[in-house]
C-alpha cells in the first residue's frame, strides 16, 4: 500500500447559500417525543422560541446538502443505518473497508482525504488512532493543549469533534 501525504489545504473561503424552499409535498422537521401518551404529540415541530413559527434548523439543511453531495459523488453505502437502511460514514481518519454483510466488503475514504468529510466534517465517532498516526497530524495534545510525549507504542482514542486522549499501553 502507498502511503500519501496529504498537507492540510487553506481555507480559501466560505459558501454563503442563499435559496428560497418551495414546499410542494408534506414536510415535516421535528424531533421525536418522549412518550406517546393517549391523545398527546408524537413528533413535535420545531418552533423558534421567540416567535412560536416553525422553522427549518440550519442543521438540517446541511445534512440534507451533505446527503446530496453524497449521493451526486457516488459514495458508498458503508454504514448500517435504521432498520434495513444503510448510508455513508467516513468516520475514521485513513481510508478502510466495512463490513456490510458477512465477507462483503466496502472500501471507503477516510476523513482526511474525503471530498465530503472536508466539506462538512466527518462524523465524529471515536476510533482508534495508532500514535505514529496522531503524531503525525498532531493529533498528540490533551485538551488544554499542552503537548504530551509518548515513549511506546500506544494508540489513542480520537474523535473528530474532541481532542483525543491517551490510553494505557493499548
Amino acid at each position: 500500500m502507498t502511503v500519501i501525504d496529504r498537507p492540510q489545504r487553506q481555507l480559501l473561503g466560505k459558501v454563503r447559500v442563499t435559496a428560497e424552499i418551495v414546499v410542494e409535498t408534506g414536510l415535516h422537521i421535528g424531533g421525536g417525543g418522549q412518550n406517546l401518551d393517549i391523545g398527546g404529540v408524537d413528533k413535535p415541530v420545531i418552533r423558534d422560541p421567540a416567535t412560536r413559527y416553525p422553522y427549518l434548523p440550519g442543521s438540517s439543511i446541511k445534512g440534507k446538502l451533505r446527503s446530496i453531495l453524497e449521493r451526486f459523488l457516488h459514495k458508498p453505502l458503508n454504514r448500517q443505518g435504521s432498520r434495513d437502511t444503510f448510508r455513508y460514514e467516513s468516520d475514521d481518519l485513513v481510508d478502510g473497508f466495512t463490513e456490510v454483510e458477512h465477507e462483503q466488503l466496502i472500501a471507503f475514504d477516510g476523513a482526511r482525504t474525503c471530498t465530503v468529510s472536508r466539506i462538512f466534517g466527518s462524523t465524529g465517532a471515536t476510533c482508534w488512532i495508532p500514535t505514529t498516526i496522531a503524531d503525525d497530524e498532531s493529533l498528540d495534545k490533551v485538551r488544554n493543549n499542552s503537548p504530551r510525549s509518548i515513549h511506546t507504542k500506544k494508540h489513542i482514542i480520537g474523535s473528530a469533534r474532541a481532542a483525543p486522549r491517551a490510553t494505557n499501553g493499548r
